[in-house]
């Protein structure tokens, strides 16, 4: 029920439940596994000393089970919690290391999200081809995998550091691939982002008609989200709240 309730978007009933779930499991592997849902859950509310404690105790599961791979997770997630609150040589240094165990005890779908974290630290410090070069392996391996919502988010991010980098045309072909992997397996919340997103490019291109179009569907998918899930619309994109008053200019 923990995980129905975190699709559905409600973090705090999911975590009610991992907690009863808990004391329950039987091997190391399903408390470090139970752990780490919770931290993530905690890390979605925002409470980040709270996750980086758990994705902690799901390491030392992971430890007293002997993976590896569940070592390399909770390391890749721990990394992730600390580039938030910006410390990022630690984060680098805790990819590092779950790069390393992944390398003995290969996960590819925590290695494509490690590498893709990864590229993100690359991006926020502005190192370009570092970033390309991490998520250009992710995308490798998410595609080995068959991992369409994964690719799509790599996709997006590779477009990210395209725009940085002046390539306005190829980040918003990079965001169409990402838009019609969403859009195959149904990822709607994807969509709306993504779509957010391109009509913030087309914006920069001048192609205000388009731009305007594009973010017209973009609210609609959202709003479809929003309606399979009330709690979704208190999440709404910033890149689709920014939008809105470009859409009411561009109305007259």
């Amino acid at each position: 029920m923990g995980l129905v309730y975190a699709d559905l978007g409600e973090a705090q009933k999911a975590l009610d439940y991992s907690a009863q779930a808990l004391p329950k499991q039987q091997t190391h592997h399903e408390e470090g596994m139970t752990l780490n849902n919770m931290a993530s859950l905690y890390e979605e509310l925002g409470e980040l000393a709270k996750a980086l404690e758990l994705f902690s105790k799901a390491q030392q599961a992971h430890v007293a089970g002997g993976s590896q791979s569940g070592q390399a997770m909770a390391l890749g997630n721990m990394a992730r919690v600390n580039q938030k609150l910006g410390n990022l040589d630690l984060a680098e240094k805790q990819y590092g290391q779950a790069l390393e165990l992944l390398a003995l005890d290969p996960d590819p779908v925590v290695e494509a999200a490690t590498r893709d974290n990864l590229g993100e630290l690359h991006f926020e410090r502005r190192e370009w081809d570092a970033a390309l070069h991490s998520e250009t392996k992710a995308l490798e391996i998410s595609r080995g995998i068959r991992d369409k919502e994964a690719e799509a988010g790599i996709l997006k991010n590779i477009g990210s550091v395209y725009l940085k980098t002046g390539k306005a045309g190829a980040a918003l072909e990079n965001h169409r691939q990402a838009l019609a992997l969403e859009r195959s397996i149904g990822f709607r919340r994807g969509e709306a982002n993504t779509l957010a997103i391109m009509a913030a490019i087309e914006l920069s291109q001048g192609k205000l008609l388009d731009a305007r179009a594009t973010w017209k569907i973009a609210f609609g998918s959202w709003r479809a989200c929003a309606r399979k899930s009330p709690v979704m619309i208190n999440a709404l994109p910033t890149s689709l709240r920014s939008m809105t008053t470009t859409a009411i200019t561009l109305r007259s």
